[in-house]
Order: structure tokens, then sequence, then C-alpha cells
């Protein structure tokens, strides 16, 4: 089963980071040194709303159900965090089997692969 929906915001979450490389290193500094407080009530408001959009997805039948939706949410976020800023490592870990380098919509639709109730 596809869902565009889900897609679409997966695709969004990496675009919207690919586009602003600024962001996205403030982002990760934040979430290693910044604010105790501010991440804390930056992290309740994003798990709420993120949660409540995998249980909305799961319950239409495109994300597994046998993963918990609040951690169906952070396989996701993190794993599209590590390609961004991981590329040299990633390359590399698939060159050891002789896979091929991916692009943004194929590592897309391998998480999706990951997640995806098929």
């Amino acid at each position: 089963m596809r869902d565009p929906h889900n897609q679409a915001m997966l695709r969004a979450y990496l675009t919207y980071w690919r586009t602003h490389p600024s962001a996205f290193r403030f982002n990760q500094w934040r979430q290693m040194d910044g604010p105790a407080e501010e991440r804390e009530a930056r992290s309740e408001l994003m798990a709420r709303n993120g949660v409540a959009f995998m249980q909305m997805a799961q319950k239409s039948g495109f994300i597994r159900r046998d993963v918990p939706p609040g951690l169906a949410l952070i396989f996701g976020g993190s794993a599209i965090q590590f390609w961004l800023h991981s590329q040299v490592e990633t390359r590399d870990a698939l060159a050891v089997t002789g896979d091929e380098a991916l692009n943004d919509e194929a590592f897309l639709e391998l998480i999706l692969r990951l997640l995806r109730a098929d």
C-alpha cells in the first residue's frame, strides 16, 4: 500500500533540512548542547504532533503496527538526519559490499520500505 501523504511528509522533512543547511547545523547543535528547557519543550511539541501523524499512518495501514508510533517517528527522522550529515560514512558502508550509492529519492524509498506495513 502506498500513501502519498506519508511519502510527502518524509520528502518534505528531508528537503527542508537539505535546503536549509544552517538550520540543520543549528538543530544538531541544539540537540547536543542547547538549553535543556528549550529542547524538552520542542521535543514534547514535535512528538505530540509527529506521533499523532504516525498513529494515523498506522490506522490507515501504511506504517507497520508492530513498531510503536513514537519509535516509527524517531526511526524515520533519525535515518534522514544521519543520511544528511553522514554522506561519507554511508557511501563507504555501501561500498564495502559493492552496493551503489543512493540519491535522496532512493534513500526515502528505503526508509519507507522499512516502515511500511506491506
